[in-house]
């Protein structure tokens, strides 16, 4: 395949997107940079970087970022684009590039994009699993099949469920000594995500129940995308005796998914802290219909 026509776009910033992090980060300390693939005025694929001492991370503080495609791609084109990068980064001194690249369904040639990375000599530093429940309509679908019995099991129980914009920050640490105390691996940044909701406070939400005015069960989720929400943490408190309050919280998370019409629930990993955590897997494994990696790639600039 001739690369003639393809261009490589160097900007000194990162340029805002759908994925509002990519902002957020943007606007911290540290140098920005991104580089685009063109062909004949269509933007074929993006990465975003910062520049942290000998180090390029695309990108620290966010979930994920890698690269990006914006058109359907050939290994040719991206390799073209990797190699570039490169090239630039050993110019200005970086020694060391980390992806954590986005799965899919967030991008949809992520299994290409490994392959390549592999192929390239960068070598897998983290791996963690995602559980999705994938399809605007079988979302819908579920809701209509499922909603209303766990709504008759809410009120039974004298529980107050709520869906909407995160109201105060109680939930966050009550998420975080939860998970403590069950000894899973829990590396909320608190502050960290409280300025973020400072800023975007559209993008995240707050799922609790409530049991005679105390929270029982808690989850944050986040619209990372416009088209998906992330059950970014949850935790249920191990003393309680209401049941069924982590199937409940996900009831409420596939109904707001369904309100807000999104393509896909990303249900996130579930990790302790050297090992899988087994059993949220297998919890998990009832409410989606797809797994996919999220890897952290890393490699030395100059081999």
């Amino acid at each position: 395949m001739s690369l003639d026509n393809f261009e490589i776009r160097v900007l000194e910033n990162i340029p805002a997107s759908d994925y509002f992090l990519e902002g957020y980060v943007a606007g911290l300390s540290g140098e920005s940079i991104s580089y685009q693939l063109w062909k004949k005025q269509k933007l074929k694929a993006s990465i975003s970087l910062k520049i942290l001492g000998s180090e390029a991370i695309s990108l620290p503080l966010t979930p994920f970022a890698g690269i990006k495609s914006h058109e359907s791609l050939h290994t040719e084109s991206l390799e073209y684009l990797l190699m570039k990068v490169l090239h630039d980064l050993e110019r200005r001194g970086v020694k060391k590039l980390r992806l954590i690249q986005r799965p899919f369904p967030y991008e949809e040639h992520a299994e290409l994009i490994h392959y390549l990375l592999f192929k390239m000599g960068f070598s897998p530093l983290k791996i963690v699993n995602h559980q999705f429940f994938i399809g605007k309509k079988k979302i819908k679908n579920w809701v209509k099949d499922n909603y209303s019995r766990v709504q008759k099991k809410i009120k039974a129980q004298g529980l107050e469920a709520y869906s909407g914009p995160i109201r105060n920050f109680d939930c966050l640490s009550k998420i975080a000594s939860w998970n403590k105390e069950r000894g899973y691996d829990e590396s909320i940044d608190e502050k960290e995500i409280i300025q973020q909701i400072s800023l975007y406070p559209d993008r995240y939400l707050e799922l609790s129940l409530r049991k005679d005015g105390q929270l029982v069960g808690a989850c944050l989720a986040v619209r990372l995308t416009t088209d998906s929400i992330y059950y970014f943490k949850s935790a249920v408190d191990p003393k309680t005796e209401v049941k069924q309050v982590g199937e409940h919280l996900i009831a409420q998370l596939f109904s707001m998914a369904a309100d807000l019409k999104v393509n896909f629930i990303d249900l996130g990993s579930s990790d302790e802290e050297f090992k899988p955590n087994h059993p949220l897997i297998f919890f998990k494994s009832r409410f989606s219909n797809g797994t996919y990696n999220k890897i952290t790639w890393t490699r030395e600039v100059k081999p």
